[in-house]
């Protein structure tokens, strides 16, 4: 029997990095690293994430300034490092410097301190549409 043959799907559980199609099918006998590959695989196929449509949701909330919408809706994200590169931004936005640097700091972002918002956010939602 193949090795592929040998392994039992099992269904991930939902979370707000599934697919919109419902569930992920993974292999369970196979190594995170690899599940994830597959993950990325099957998400390239069906479409983005719901965090990462959400994410492109907050850009434009933001370009369209629709702070407080976009600000909502990052912070859903708080532990995802472009949700925080997001978030850093929407705070320079508001003019908090200091709120600001912290974002960009868990973001690892300290770089674009001083980029200019728009472009920023462009630079952002370029990222996360190439993503796999």
């Amino acid at each position: 029997m193949s090795r592929a043959a040998q392994l039992a799907p099992c269904e991930l559980p939902a979370n707000e990095d599934a697919p919109d199609f419902g569930c992920i099918v993974a292999l369970s006998r196979i190594g995170s690293g690899r599940r994830d590959g597959i993950r990325r695989q099957v998400v390239g196929i069906f479409g983005l994430s719901i965090m990462q449509k959400n994410l492109l949701q907050a850009i434009e909330l933001a370009l369209a300034d629709k702070w407080d919408a976009a600000h909502e809706m990052v912070q859903k994200y708080e532990t995802n490092t472009t949700a925080a590169w997001i978030h850093a931004v929407l705070h320079k936005i508001e003019g908090d410097d200091s709120n600001s640097r912290y974002w960009y700091r868990r973001a690892g972002k300290l770089e674009h301190l001083s980029d200019e918002p728009k472009e920023e956010l462009a630079a952002i939602r370029k990222e996360v549409d190439e993503r796999p």
